[in-house]
């Protein structure tokens, strides 16, 4: 399990182009606990996930820390696929209300 702030999720459906086979899933967005600050990069840069469909109910409100759950899998050509499997919300995160607070920018 790892904790997670969780930016954004968004479910999928749709119907691959060869097989007409119905894929479902959710998406999320997040940061990881890494923080980077090397010469080419600073900060934390989002990842991406995907996850089964049944994820997007057990959400929430977002952003929020999240203690996540994942799993490797076999990908394409038989190469490690990381998945997300569970999702649990510890805490909203209120971003909006931070900005606002911090004031518009300059003009």
């Amino acid at each position: 399990m790892e904790r997670c702030l969780v930016l954004a999720a968004r479910a999928y459906s749709f119907n691959e182009k060869e097989t007409g086979r119905l894929v479902e899933g959710t998406t999320v967005t997040y940061l990881s606990g890494d923080l980077e600050a090397s010469q080419e990069r600073r900060g934390m840069e989002p990842l991406t996930i995907a996850g089964p469909a049944d994820l997007m109910a057990t959400i929430g409100a977002l952003p929020a820390v999240c203690d996540m759950d994942f799993k490797s899998r076999p990908g394409p050509k038989g190469r490690p696929q990381l998945v997300l499997v569970n999702i649990a919300p510890v805490k909203v995160v209120e971003l909006a209300k931070m900005l606002a607070q911090v004031g518009p920018s300059p003009a």
